[in-house]
């Protein structure tokens, strides 16, 4: 298991054996290197054959996590089968929602779409 504790520039991160959790801002000094710590992890969920939940619950992100998020969702279009993700997003945040709906249509997979 991962678990990345929330500062003022990262979001928490869990990553156990059947789930994916990103919740906060995400705006790190280096996106790559962030990622890079649950990178292998998520992965290896991706290959699990056991149905995954991956849950996005971010307040903002900027442009080289957005390139970072792309990379995850571009894996998860390989490995798609039992893959269920929640892109959460606060009331009235078109952006954010936006957002979701573009990742989705780049994995070619249905997101639940919930606003809060």
């Amino acid at each position: 298991m991962i678990h990345l504790q929330k500062t003022m520039s990262t979001p928490e991160v869990i990553v156990d054996a059947a789930s994916f959790t990103m919740t906060g801002v995400c705006t790190p000094e280096n996106p790559p290197k962030f990622f890079e710590q649950f990178d292998k992890k998520t992965r290896e969920l991706f290959d699990s054959k056991h149905t995954i939940e991956m849950t996005f619950h971010l307040d903002y992100f900027n442009t080289g996590s957005s390139k970072c998020l792309l990379n995850i969702f571009r894996d998860m279009a390989e490995k798609k089968n039992n893959i269920k993700v929640n892109w959460i997003y606060e009331k009235g945040d078109e952006e954010m929602r936006e957002a979701g709906e573009l990742y989705a249509e780049i994995a070619e997979m249905q997101f639940d779409l919930i606003e809060k």
